[in-house]
C-alpha cells in the first residue's frame, strides 16, 4: 500500500505507510499536478497537470505509458478506459491500454472541474459551472444534466456501494444523488468557504469534505457533523481515505501532506503524521 501525492513541484511522490517514508518519484510534468487517479487493479496511475496533459504511468514503477490531453482524469470501474477533462470545457474518453481516443465532447460547459464514472461503468459524469453533465457510454449520448448547485461543481465521488453520487459546490453545499434514478436525495450545508474536496469513508457510512482551515466529516444517515479536524492552513487541495479506513490524508496549500489517524487507527497507534514535501 502506498500514499500518493502531487503538487506544485510537478512531481508525483510515493510514500509507504505506516512510517510514510519516500518510496518513489514520477517526473515528467512541467507544471503543477492537480489530480491523481489510480486504476482499479492498481497497475496504472493517471496524473492531471496544469501543463494541459494527463500522464498515465505504470504503477508503482512510474514508467510513462500515455500522454493525453486534459488536466484531470478518472479510470472507469473496469479499468478499460480513462476519461479526461480540459480547460476548454470539454471531455474525452480513451482506451487505458493503448491511449487511443474513443470519443470526445469538446464543449460540454464553459469550464469543467471534475470527472468520475458511475460504479456500473455505464455513465460518465462531468462537473461544470453549476451542473453535472451525464454521458451514457453505451451510445455516447448526453443525458439530462443534474441541477442543484448554483456555482461551480468542484468535486464528485461515487459511494463504495455505487448507490450514491456525492458532489460539492463552491456555494457551500454537499449534495447526494441516487445513481439509479439520478435524483437528488439529500443536501448537507457545508459551513466554511473553499469547499473543493470530498472523500467517502471506505464503508460508505461517512464522508469527509475539505474547506478552508478544516476537514468536516459527516454521517450520511442523518447528515450530522461527526468530526471537525482543524487545519493550520487555508486550502485543502486533496483528500483521501486509505483503503482499510485507518488513515485520512489531505494535501494542503502549504505543500504539506498531513495524515490523520481515523478512529480505527487511533485504537491501534493513535498517530497523526505530517509529511513535508
Amino acid at each position: 500500500m502506498y500514499l500518493v501525492s502531487s503538487g506544485q513541484d510537478a512531481a508525483v511522490r510515493l510514500w509507504r505507510p505506516p512510517g510514510f517514508r519516500p518510496a518513489g518519484v514520477f517526473a515528467g510534468h512541467t507544471k503543477t499536478i492537480n489530480s491523481l487517479a489510480l486504476a482499479p487493479d492498481r497497475t496504472q496511475l493517471a496524473s492531471g497537470s496544469a501543463d494541459g496533459t494527463v500522464r498515465v504511468w505504470s504503477f508503482p514503477r512510474g514508467e510513462v505509458l500515455h500522454v493525453l490531453d486534459g488536466h484531470t482524469a478518472a479510470f472507469s470501474p473496469d479499468g478499460r478506459h480513462v476519461a479526461t477533462i480540459s480547460d476548454f470545457g470539454g471531455a474525452a474518453l480513451w482506451y487505458a491500454d493503448t491511449g487511443e481516443c474513443v470519443a470526445a465532447w469538446p464543449s460540454l460547459d464553459a469550464r469543467v472541474f471534475c470527472v468520475t464514472f458511475a460504479l456500473d461503468g455505464g455513465t460518465l459524469l462531468v462537473g461544470g459551472t453549476g451542473v453535472i453533465h451525464r454521458i451514457k457510454l453505451s451510445d455516447l449520448s448526453q443525458q439530462p444534466a443534474l441541477t442543484g448547485h448554483r456555482l461551480l461543481v468542484t468535486a464528485m465521488q461515487v459511494s463504495p456501494t455505487g448507490g450514491l453520487l456525492a458532489s460539492v459546490g463552491s456555494e457551500g453545499a454537499l449534495r447526494l444523488w441516487r445513481t439509479d434514478a439520478w435524483d437528488e436525495v439529500g443536501c448537507i450545508p457545508v459551513v466554511g468557504k473553499g469547499a473543493a474536496q470530498l472523500a467517502f469513508e471506505p464503508k460508505g457510512t461517512m464522508i469527509a469534505v475539505g474547506v478552508d482551515h478544516a476537514i468536516l466529516i459527516f454521517a450520511l444517515g442523518d447528515g450530522a457533523l461527526v468530526e471537525r479536524i482543524q487545519m493550520p492552513v487555508k486550502g485543502v487541495n486533496g483528500l483521501a481515505f486509505s483503503p482499510n479506513g485507518r488513515y485520512l490524508a489531505c494535501a494542503a496549500s502549504d505543500g504539506v501532506v498531513r495524515v490523520w489517524a481515523t478512529r480505527l487507527a487511533k485504537r491501534v497507534d493513535g498517530a497523526r503524521r505530517t509529511i513535508q514535501r
